[in-house]
């Protein structure tokens, strides 16, 4: 009767695995093409004072077959509050950027990019249809730090964790 219950666990596991190894595999096949894309932010503080930090671009990603591909984004990063020193601040700044994807794989629901400057964004898989990828920031794994110069030259360290949604083009 052990012997029983311990096939079945086995292949219970076993079907489990190739459940999972398959649903990635069909993803990737999914993600594979040209999208149009929308990248946000979610509100970000900063340790410099109390800032809202929000980042907005558009524009287009290839994810090619052989795991390669690129993005062509634009966009504002717009920030508002006041710094440690009771300044108020208030301005966005244009954004542009051609990125080349070195490497994109999809595992365990999440897809990961790396670009040309090892940079890697993580995302989990929330939707991933034919004509739709809905990709959601995962907490300690898709910050993305940078720093910001304001306009009065104050530099501003910054943590942006992005929320994608890809449509088919």
């Amino acid at each position: 009767m052990r012997r029983i219950i311990s096939l079945g666990g086995l292949l219970l596991g076993f079907a489990l695995l190739l459940s999972s190894c398959s649903k990635d595999k069909k993803l990737e096949r999914r993600l594979v093409g040209s999208w149009n894309v929308v990248k946000s932010s979610n509100e970000q503080q900063t340790t410099k004072g109390t800032l809202s930090i929000v980042a907005e671009f558009t524009g287009d990603c290839t994810f090619n077959k052989d795991k390669t591909g690129s993005c062509n984004l634009n966009g504002t990063i717009k920030i508002d509050g006041t710094l440690a020193n009771n300044q108020q601040i208030n301005f966005s700044m244009p954004f542009a950027g051609t990125y080349t994807i070195q490497e994109w794989d999809i595992k365990d629901d999440k897809l990961y990019i790396t670009y040309d400057d090892n940079t890697v964004e993580v995302y989990l898989v929330a939707e991933g249809s034919k004509d739709k990828f809905v990709l959601e920031p995962v907490e300690g794994e898709s910050e993305i730090r940078t720093t910001i110069t304001a306009p009065d030259g104050t530099i501003i360290d910054i943590i942006l964790m992005y929320r994608m949604e890809l449509t088919r083009q």
